[in-house]
């Protein structure tokens, strides 16, 4: 009796539901209007910018490495955050100090180099990032000299 009454209440709102949505056909009397749409992202070349929605529409890639070198002299002696982003900057506009991950992940890889490049431990989380080195295969190494006597680093550079 209950497997009745309930198919009966679940048939009644199907009608109901029914009834309750009307098919309306195209209308066949308007003609199409072009529409102009002028604020959409494009990139150098014109074509319309897409970001997939995933982390990875927000990543940088390597931009360069500057010519410029910074002293870093044991591991105590280290230049600022900033100083690195803006030897970044002046050498290549929109541009910033890489990341570890940045630098590592970075679509296309950066070409080869030789000896060691600054670029921060994190992301940019200045409160508790500092610059590190890397060499060309992507493993840290020391920014001084073996001995701890000042050696000068050129900085990875990321940017859009």
């Amino acid at each position: 009796m209950r497997r009745i009454v309930v198919a009966v209440m679940v048939s009644c709102a199907l009608v109901m539901a029914a009834s309750a949505v009307q098919l309306v056909p195209p209308s066949q009397d308007k003609p199409a209007q072009q529409v102009e749409v002028i604020n959409l992202p494009l990139d150098g070349n014109g074509n319309l910018r897409v970001a997939s929605g995933g982390p990875a529409a927000a990543r940088l890639h390597v931009v360069g490495i500057t010519a410029a070198t910074l002293p870093f002299e044991g591991n105590a002696i280290a230049p600022g955050p900033l100083v690195l982003n803006r030897a970044c900057e002046a050498e290549f506009p929109a541009s910033r100090a890489c990341g570890l991950g940045e630098a590592i992940q970075s679509i296309p890889p950066p070409p080869a180099w030789q000896g060691m490049v600054a670029v921060f431990e994190k992301e940019q989380t200045l409160n508790d990032s500092y610059p590190l080195c890397i060499s060309s295969d992507g493993y840290r190494g020391n920014c001084s000299n073996d001995d701890g006597s000042r050696r000068q680093v050129p900085v990875m550079c990321c940017g859009d």
